[in-house]
């Protein structure tokens, strides 16, 4: 990724971890009972399972077009 993607990525997951923390019920039901890796929080958990979201949805965007 370039610079920039790596920026936007950033802020996409600044920006999710905040909005996690402030509902962390939100966050917690998101992920049901999906194991989490050690050392990693719910919250956490889902501001990186957005950005991973994020990037299928663009590869899917992508290789259809």
């Amino acid at each position: 990724p370039t610079p920039s993607e790596l920026s936007t990525l950033r802020h996409l997951f600044e920006q999710q971890l905040q909005i996690n923390v402030q509902n962390k019920s939100i966050s917690q039901e998101s992920l049901g009972d999906v194991p989490l890796p050690e050392g990693v929080t719910p919250v956490e958990f889902a501001a990186w399972h957005c950005v991973a979201m994020t990037l299928l949805n663009l590869h899917e965007t992508i290789t259809k077009g």
